[in-house]
């Protein structure tokens, strides 16, 4: 190789090496500044609602409380966000549901952000569901401290401003009366199916209705893929039952239509709408019914989205949250097996 040729390598040699070195650099760069921004919104979560208020924004009045009663946002347009969280006094540790209103419709609200005041609880989100005509739901989870009171701050971000509002958490001295986890009868369309019927299995139990448009079904097709990851001879012992929380519109022969459809090991079941309120009572179970105006469904259900996980011997052992991926579902049960 003569020395031009050699030169040449070796410049282009170093030449690739340098551009190789200034991506590294600016990989770790990117990754220190991504870091550096999750650390600023845990430190500083008030800062994300002070940018929100470059914009549109608008606050409800001071006075009012979301833990005892809903509260409305007006902006100079006219436009009312009115922001509901149920149950009354927002229980902590406790799946709630988030019920916002436009009026008139227009921007649609896409998250709801929460944060401490007065401690730094980092930037909660929770996304919203967009049934249309100004209306969106969701769930939330405030999470449990020690302190007696705390002050909270929750924005409604819509797709063109934001609304603030204002709420404070009690710690509970006189908790109501846990659930129970109790047995239980459900009407079926093979009869009646009681918890007890199913001794010896591990059972998943989930209340939903067959109309809900996104986590009911996914949930069911969790169980399903969760199902599936076991050996055969393992499915035979585990069963899901889908208790419907509108009877009113769920038939047991629907039901039955509806669970098989993703997995034979899926059962679904109903009772009176006293003696399903009684039963979701029991099982500590939030769920109400939402109207849904100008929409052929007449009305929707908010719900709590957790499933129950039932030990062989009949003990509640645990809750499997929404979005809990297949896979982990699968070893949950198989670990429950004996």
């Amino acid at each position: 190789m003569t020395a031009t040729a050699t030169m040449t390598a070796t410049a282009t040699s170093t030449a690739t090496d340098t551009v190789a070195d200034r991506r590294t650099v600016v990989a770790v760069l990117a990754l220190a500044v991504v870091g550096l921004g999750a650390g600023a919104l845990w430190l500083f979560p008030d800062a994300v609602s002070r940018l929100r208020q470059l914009g549109a924004y608008a606050a409800a009045d001071s006075d009012c409380d979301l833990a005892a009663a809903p509260c409305t946002a007006s902006f100079p347009d006219g436009t009312a966000v009115t922001l509901a969280i149920s149950p009354t006094g927002i229980p902590t540790d406790t799946t709630l549901m988030i019920d916002v209103r436009v009026d008139p419709p227009g921007p649609v609200p896409t998250t709801l952000e929460l944060q401490g005041v007065d401690m730094n609880m980092g930037l909660l989100q929770s996304t919203l569901t967009d049934h249309g005509d100004g209306h969106a739901t969701g769930t939330l989870v405030v999470p449990l401290c020690t302190t007696e009171r705390m002050k909270w701050h929750a924005d409604v971000v819509l797709s063109d401003r934001t609304a603030g509002y204002g709420f404070h958490v009690e710690k509970d001295h006189n908790p109501g009366p846990a659930p129970t986890y109790g047995d239980f009868t459900v009407q079926t369309a093979s009869g009646p199916l009681s918890l007890a019927d199913l001794r010896g299995q591990v059972v998943i139990v989930y209340f939903g209705y067959t109309s809900c448009p996104d986590i009911c079904p996914t949930t069911l097709q969790t169980v399903a893929a969760a199902l599936h990851a076991l050996p055969e001879d393992k499915q035979d012992r585990v069963t899901a039952v889908l208790i419907s929380l509108d009877p009113e519109r769920d038939t047991l022969e629907h039901l039955q239509e509806y669970t098989a459809w993703f997995h034979p090991r899926i059962r679904g079941g109903t009772d009176s709408a006293e003696a399903i309120a009684e039963l979701a009572g029991r099982w500590g179970v939030s769920w109400r019914k939402v109207e849904a105006e100008g929409s052929a469904m007449g009305y929707t259900l908010d719900h709590d989205s957790r499933a129950f996980l039932i030990a062989p011997d009949g003990r509640m052992v645990g809750t499997v949250r929404h979005g809990t991926p297949a896979d982990s579902l699968a070893r949950q049960v198989e670990s429950l097996l004996p």
